[in-house]
């Protein structure tokens, strides 16, 4: 499913895939450190 928006260079999906990285990503470091 993808959504044209004016931009339509980035799909919906991809912000929300980034922002989820980061979080496992702190999550995964915050794991480490404890």
């Amino acid at each position: 499913m993808q959504i044209n928006t004016s931009n339509g260079e980035i799909p919906v999906p991809a912000p929300l895939a980034l922002l989820g990285l980061g979080l496992l990503a702190i999550g995964y470091t915050r794991k480490r450190k404890a």
